[in-house]
């Protein structure tokens, strides 16, 4: 589908317009669908909020274990919790 898709195969799709987004056609009135640019919008809230997450995170578990580093599994959790939370919080769809 991707592939297709990409390739301008699948009915209704344009993507002869040269500046690298894709279009949908309807009533022959072009439709922004994929965009770059747009892209780039959602990169910047998801890296914000998974960063400070993360140390949010690191922080309160190295002062409740009264510790200066905290251990390779727990930095692997809080990475993957904090990942999930700023994916669900940005790209809900």
């Amino acid at each position: 589908m991707e592939t297709r898709r990409n390739a301008g195969v699948l009915s209704g799709f344009d993507r002869e317009h040269g500046d690298g987004n894709l279009f949908l056609w309807t009533e022959a009135k072009p439709r922004l669908l994929l965009s770059p640019q747009l892209g780039l919008i959602g990169v910047f809230p998801y890296s914000a909020i998974d960063m400070s997450t993360f140390e949010a995170l690191k922080i309160a578990y190295c002062k409740s274990f009264d510790l200066e580093e905290p251990q390779t599994v727990a930095v692997l959790c809080f990475g993957a919790l904090s990942g999930s939370i700023g994916a669900t919080s940005v790209y809900r769809e």
